[in-house]
């Protein structure tokens, strides 16, 4: 398998606008429904958390620390780092700016 791990970086960090192009382009990678922390989620609302994402950073930075393929699952760890500009949804609830830089570490099994 030819995981093309740039595709899926870009959904994170590249600007979307809400709709069935947005959808098709996340549904390379993701079920409808995917499951994320316990919580099924919709394409449609990954799109609106790539989008809530971006409006969190600034000058957003991208590193992949982990990348390993099967013939039926790819596990990528990624971090994304930016200024944090905008308020930030997180499960402790929302953080609002602080105006430094922060990384995320987010990991994706994608089967």
């Amino acid at each position: 398998m030819n995981f093309d791990i740039d595709a899926l970086l870009d959904l994170w960090t590249e600007p979307h606008t809400p709709g069935p192009q947005a959808e098709a382009a996340f549904g390379r990678f993701y079920t409808d429904p995917v499951v994320v922390n316990g919580a099924s989620l919709r394409i449609s609302d990954l799109v609106d958390r790539a989008i809530a994402l971006q409006h969190t950073f600034d000058d957003i930075d991208r590193e992949v620390l982990e990348l390993a393929q099967s013939d039926e699952t790819v596990t990528v760890v990624f971090r994304l780092s930016g200024r944090h500009v905008g308020s930030l949804n997180s499960s402790a609830g929302i953080v609002p700016p602080t105006g430094r830089i922060i990384s995320l570490r987010i990991m994706d099994l994608l089967r």
